[in-house]
């Protein structure tokens, strides 16, 4: 164990019933995780999602969310890397949990929580976090390949174990005052922590 610390100055079928294909499977747990993904970024915005079929989520995200709907048309695709739409505030608990494919994701600014278990087991080894990005909740990169997070001042609140079971994980910075985000290395046992002030 490392723990190093530097202070720098400056509703669809069910994937597990047996019944289907395992090249099926995977993309009915990646087309669910995408409907899970757009509505809470819709009902964020305040529109309600209950009983609009999943065709029509791409002119709902590009009314709602404005004109990029990268986020769905990549992910239902199953794309590797993925950049969330703008105009989001949070990315939802379990939405990209154990999704395989997801290689790196780019969060853009605005969102300011990432909620529990968001990418846990999924692949990401990297990607990009907004300056306000506040809340990282519980287990949200666990078991992931993330290799070197930074995070900017705004950060208040890391979860105990947000970086649990990432073996990867060598170095988390964060644009703070020393020891300003507690519980540090939050499962990270290998990472150096580095506080930039």
């Amino acid at each position: 164990m490392n723990n190093e610390q530097l202070i720098i100055n400056n509703e669809s079928a069910n994937p597990q019933s047996g019944f289907v294909n395992p090249a099926i499977a995977e993309q009915l747990t990646a087309v669910n995780d995408v409907k899970a993904g757009i509505r809470d970024a819709l009902s964020e915005k305040g529109v309600d999602m209950s009983g609009v079929p999943f065709t029509k989520y791409p002119e709902k995200v590009a009314e709602n969310l404005g004109d990029d709907n990268e986020y769905f048309v990549n992910f239902a695709q199953g794309a590797n890397h993925i950049t969330l739409p703008r105009g989001i505030t949070s990315v939802g608990a379990r939405v990209f949990e154990n999704n395989t494919r997801l290689l790196s994701v780019n969060v853009p600014e605005g969102v300011t929580d990432i909620h529990p278990h968001a990418f846990e087991n999924s692949r990401i080894s990297g990607g990009q976090f907004p300056n306000s990005l506040r809340v990282i909740g519980y287990r949200a990169f666990a078991g992931t390949s993330l290799w070197d997070v930074r995070f900017g001042s705004e950060i208040q609140s890391i979860n105990g174990l947000a970086f649990a079971g990432c073996p990867n994980l060598r170095s988390i910075t964060i644009n703070r005052q020393p020891n300003s985000v507690s519980g540090a290395p939050w499962g990270a046992l290998d990472a150096t922590i580095a506080w930039r002030v």
